[in-house]
Formats: structure tokens, sequence, C-alpha cells
């Protein structure tokens, strides 16, 4: 996402990159774990 924008993490700054991180794990964090349970993996 960030490369997208031409901007590297260390311009971001520490805190701003997890922010970041956080905010992308919520938007697709559930699309990778539905795909895995298609695939049919347990993720126990």
């Amino acid at each position: 996402m960030l490369a997208s924008e031409r901007i590297k993490r260390v311009e971001v700054g520490g805190d701003e990159f997890e922010k970041q991180v956080w905010e992308w794990k919520e938007k697709y964090g559930g699309i990778i774990t539905n795909q895995i349970k298609r695939l049919g993996a347990s993720c126990d």
C-alpha cells in the first residue's frame, strides 16, 4: 500500500506505520481467513 503511494516505511514513522498495519488487517484479515477455510484448512 505504501509502495503504491511511493512512501517508505521509515518516512512514515513507527506509530503511523503501526496504525496503517492495523487498518490493513481490519480490511483484509477476514478475507485471508475465509480463503484458508474455503481451502479446507483448519487454523487450530
